[in-house]
């Protein structure tokens, strides 16, 4: 018996692989873009700390 899921183990989520495959992956998106500007920040705030250093 397969999973009716699909997981995206970098943000720890599972989508539901019908609706994903019909093509709503709206959440999937959003939650990738919401990781990178995450990483972007804390990459940008860790260069600022060591500049004032």
């Amino acid at each position: 018996m397969a999973d009716n899921r699909i997981t995206d183990h970098r943000l720890k989520m599972n989508f539901e692989l019908t609706s994903f495959l019909d093509g709503d992956i709206e959440t999937a998106v959003q939650s990738c873009a919401a990781m990178e500007q995450k990483e972007l920040l804390e990459e940008l705030a860790e260069s600022v700390g060591a500049a004032t250093v």
